[in-house]
C-alpha cells in the first residue's frame, strides 16, 4: 500500500540482443555505452548506472532509479541500444542524494566468482581467510561516498547488504565505531544473529543484540538491514524484508571519529567477516518498510521483478541530432536555419509549414548528408510565408523511403 519514490531498481537480464555487435548481438558498445532506459512514454530518460556489462553472453547488471514505484501497478520501463552516436551516460545519478555509501563489492548475486579487484583476503594464523573490504575513502568502484564525513551520520540512519557467512564467530558487517563514542554498528554475532549498535558522545549504547531474532545460517545468501530513528526514539533490523526485531531508545547518537570500515571494526581491527558480502548501502534516512522489503524482492529475484520482453526494432532507424532549428524574419521573407550534429541515413530534409501547427505543408526540400558525425548548417528561405503567425518544422526521409518528422 506504498509508494516509493527515487527507487534504484536492479536489472539483471541476459540476452543474445544484448551481446555487443561483435559477438553477434545488436550493442554498438563493448561497454554497453548505447544502453540507454526511458519512461513507459520512450522519450523522457531515467538516470542508470551499469555494473557489469558483458558483451559476449548480452548480460546486463544496472540500476534504474525509478520516479515512483506503486504497490500493485506495473511500471513500463523501456531499453534502447544500437546507437552507434550515443555517449555513456552511465551514472551515480542512479542513486539520489539520501545514499551517503554504496559499494557493489562482487557483480551479481548468482556470480560465483567475485571481483578481484574488489575484495580483499585477510590471511589468519592458521591460514584460514576471510573476505573483507576496507572501506577507506575512494577504496570501492562506485561509491556516492566521497569523504569519510558523507557517513559520520548523527541522526537517523539506514544500513542495508547482503551477508554470506562461512564460519559462526562475531564479525562485523559495517562499522564506524572507535570503541569509545559514537558511531554505528552492523554486525553478526557468535550465534548468528543480527546485531545493531549506535553509541552516543559517553559512550552509552543502544543495541540490538543477543540470542534472540533470527538465527543466519551457513553458506546461505542473506539481506540484512537496520534503522535507527533519532526523532522516533527507535531502532530496529530486518532479514530478506522482514522485521527482526526492534528497540525503543533514549540516546541520540554522536558522530565518530574513525572511518567507516566494511567487514571488520576500525578501531581495533577485529571481528573480520568470515563470508562474503555484496551490496553495502548507506543512506542519512530511516527507510520504511516497505522499502526494505522492496529492495529484498528486487534484488533476490531480479529476473521476476523485472520482466523482460522481446527485442523490437525501431521502424524509423533515420535519425537525427538536431542543435538548433530558429526562424528569423527578413523583409517579406524568412529564413530557416538548422544545425545537426550527427545524422543517421537521412538522404532529404522536407521543410514544411503551417498556419496552426497542426496541419503542415510542405513548401520545399534540402539534400540530407547521408550519414554523418559532424556538425552541419542548413539554412533555407521561405519566399512567400503566410499572413500571421507561421509554424515550421522538418522531415527526414531515408534511403529506403522511410520518414520521420521533427
Amino acid at each position: 500500500g506504498s509508494s516509493l519514490k527515487d527507487f534504484p531498481v536492479m536489472v539483471n537480464v541476459k540476452d543474445l540482443d544484448l551481446r555487443s555487435a561483435s559477438h553477434g548481438g545488436k550493442v554498438v558498445s563493448e561497454k554497453g555505452a548505447d544502453i540507454r532506459f526511458t519512461k513507459a512514454d520512450g522519450v523522457s530518460l531515467l538516470d542508470y548506472e551499469i555494473e557489469s556489462y558483458n558483451p559476449e553472453t548480452g548480460e546486463l547488471l544496472a540500476w534504474v532509479k525509478m520516479d515512483e514505484l506503486i504497490a500493485g501497478k506495473s511500471a513500463p520501463v523501456f531499453m534502447y541500444f544500437s546507437n552507434k552516436f550515443a555517449a555513456d551516460e552511465s551514472s551515480q545519478n542512479a542513486w539520489n542524494k539520501t545514499y551517503k555509501g554504496v559499494w557493489h563489492l562482487k557483480g551479481a548475486l548468482n556470480s560465483k566468482i567475485p571481483h578481484s579487484n574488489q575484495y580483499s583476503q585477510q590471511v589468519n594464523p592458521d591460514g584460514s581467510k576471510e573476505v573483507y573490504v576496507a572501506s577507506e575513502k575512494n577504496s570501492s568502484q562506485f561509491p556516492c561516498l566521497n569523504t569519510p564525513e558523507d557517513v559520520d551520520i548523527t541522526g537517523d540512519i539506514t544500513l542495508s547488504a547482503w551477508v554470506y557467512i562461512s564460519d559462526k564467530k562475531e564479525q562485523t558487517i559495517i562499522s564506524n565505531q572507535n570503541g569509545f563514542n559514537g558511531g554505528y554498528r552492523l554486525g553478526i554475532n557468535k550465534d548468528h544473529r543480527v546485531e545493531f549498535i549506535v553509541r552516543n558522545q559517553n559512550a552509552e549504547p543502544a543495541s540490538i543484540a543477543g540470542e534472540e531474532g533470527t538465527e543466519l545460517l551457513k553458506e546461505q545468501w542473506y539481506h540484512v538491514a537496520a534503522v535507527y530513528s533519532d526523532e522516533g526514539d527507535s531502532m530496529a533490523t530486518y532479514i530478506n524484508g522482514k522485521l527482526d526485531r526492534s528497540l525503543k531508545t533514549e540516546i541520540s547518537m554522536a558522530g565518530s571519529t574513525e572511518p567507516l570500515q566494511i567487514g571488520r571494526e576500525p578501531s581495533r581491527k577485529i571481528f573480520y567477516f568470515g563470508g562474503k558480502l555484496d551490496e553495502v548501502h548507506v543512506s542519512n534516512i530511516v527507510r520504511s518498510s516497505a522499502w526494505i522489503n522492496t529492495e529484498f524482492a528486487s534484488q533476490a529475484k531480479p529476473q521476476e521483478f523485472v520482466k523482460a520482453g522481446p527485442t523490437e526494432a525501431i521502424v524509423q532507424q533515420i535519425s537525427m541530432s538536431l542543435l538548433t532549428f530558429e526562424g528569423e524574419a527578413q523583409g517579406s521573407t524568412v529564413e530557416l536555419k538548422w544545425l545537426t550534429a550527427s545524422e543517421v541515413d537521412n538522404e532529404l530534409f522536407t521543410i514544411e509549414r503551417s498556419s496552426d501547427g497542426i496541419s503542415f505543408a510542405s513548401i520545399g526540400t534540402k539534400p540530407g548528408a547521408g550519414n554523418s558525425n559532424e556538425v552541419l548548417s542548413y539554412t533555407y528561405r521561405d519566399s512567400k510565408p503566410l499572413i500571421g503567425t507561421n509554424y515550421y518544422r522538418v522531415k527526414l526521409t531515408g534511403a529506403a523511403g522511410e520518414e520521420f518528422s521533427m
